[in-house]
């Protein structure tokens, strides 16, 4: 029952999204959500015009804060975070119609060595 759940979920994800039915365990909402996260703390922390000064409400504070988050990452992260764009970048260069597989294929390999990792602490 709950294999054959899983598989509507992730059909009806691939409907809904146009993603890829190979892609769909990798793009769940909690991974959009980090991804999406992510480059808006980028942006956030990249733009020139915030004034630090300014003070809104608290709940403005706190969405201040978790985005300034993204100060603390430290260059073996930002480093690795560049590379993927670059692996993505050179992946439409060689295979122009789809690189989707081979990006999927290397996220999960990276994810199981997390794990071992994980593990092995």
């Amino acid at each position: 029952m709950d294999t054959d759940r899983l598989l509507l979920s992730m059909i009806s994800k691939s409907l809904l999204l146009g993603t890829d039915p190979v892609l769909a365990d990798i793009l769940t909402d909690e991974n959009i959500m980090h991804s999406q996260f992510a480059k808006n703390a980028l942006r956030f922390i990249s733009d020139i015009d915030f004034d630090e000064n300014l003070h809104g409400n608290e709940e403005d504070e706190e969405i201040y804060r978790m985005l300034g988050s993204a100060n603390q990452w430290d260059a073996r992260f930002i480093s690795g975070m560049m590379m993927g764009i670059l692996m993505a970048l050179e992946g439409d260069l060689t295979n122009p119609f789809d690189n989707k597989n081979e990006l999927g294929h290397l996220y999960r390999l990276l994810n199981a060595r997390l794990l071992e990792m994980t593990i092995e602490e």
